[in-house]
C-alpha cells in the first residue's frame, strides 16, 4: 500500500502486482487506443523515456528493469533510459515533461494523509499529469478520510476505498521502503532515531 507500515490504512493483506509478461501483453492488446491510420497500440508500439538523476545508480537500475521488461512484451515497446543532472531532472518533472521517473518520499509528518494526498490529489498528481477525473476521485476519498474523527471509519475508508482505487488504477509503481542505519562511536551521546528527518540534528549531540 502507499501508506507506510504503522500508518492508518496500511494493509499487509492488500493485493499486490506480480511480474507477469503474458498479462502485460494481454493488457496491451486489450487497449482501445488506435492511431490515426487505424493501427492498434500493440501492433504499433510506443517509445518513451524513463528518466533518473545522474549518479543515482539505484534509480538507473529501476529504469533499466522497466526497459527490459517491456522489451519482453514486444520489441515495439521501446524505453530509453535517460540520465539528467539533478536540477534539470527536477525542473523537467515540474514542467510535466518526463513520462516515467523514479523518486523517493520522506514524510513531512507521520500520518497517512501526507502520503495519499501528496501522491494522488496534490503535488505529484499534478507533476504526473493525472486525468482530472481520477484526481477528483482520489481527492474526495482523501478529504473524507482526513476529516473523519472515528479511527475505525478512517481505517475503513483507506483500506476499502483508497487502497482499492490505487490498486485498480495503478497511478504509481510502489517499490520498497528503505530502512536507515546509524553507526556511532561509543563516546557519542544525544543521537536518536527520527524517521522523518534524514539528517543529523547536531544541536543535540555531545561526546564524553
Amino acid at each position: 500500500t502507499l501508506m507506510l507500515p504503522g500508518m492508518v490504512g496500511y494493509d499487509e493483506e492488500a493485493p499486490q502486482y506480480t511480474y507477469d509478461v503474458d498479462k502485460c501483453v494481454e493488457e496491451l492488446k486489450a487497449s482501445e487506443w488506435v492511431s490515426e491510420d487505424g493501427v492498434q497500440l500493440y501492433d504499433l508500439g510506443f517509445r518513451l523515456s524513463a528518466v533518473y538523476n545522474v549518479g543515482n545508480t539505484l534509480r538507473q537500475t529501476i529504469s533499466e528493469l522497466l526497459q527490459a521488461g517491456l522489451q519482453e512484451a514486444g520489441p515495439q515497446f521501446v524505453v530509453e533510459v535517460v540520465g539528467l543532472p539533478w536540477p534539470t531532472f527536477l525542473s523537467n518533472i515540474s514542467a510535466k515533461k518526463i513520462p516515467v521517473f523514479t523518486l523517493g518520499w520522506l514524510s513531512d509528518y507521520f500520518d497517512t494523509h501526507n502520503w495519499t494526498a501528496t501522491f494522488t490529489s496534490g503535488y505529484y498528481s499534478f507533476r504526473q499529469n493525472f486525468p482530472d477525473e481520477l484526481r477528483a476521485e482520489f481527492s474526495e476519498i482523501n478529504t473524507r478520510a482526513v476529516q473523519e474523527n472515528d479511527p475505525a471509519e478512517r481505517e475503513r475508508i483507506y483500506k476499502e476505498e483508497f487502497n482499492t482505487l490505487f490498486y485498480e488504477t495503478c497511478p504509481d509503481l510502489l517499490l520498497f521502503t528503505l530502512k536507515g542505519r546509524h553507526y556511532a562511536q561509543p563516546w557519542e551521546n544525544g543521537w536518536y532515531s527520527n524517521p522523518i528527518y534524514s539528517n543529523k540534528w547536531y544541536y543535540a549531540l555531545s561526546k564524553d
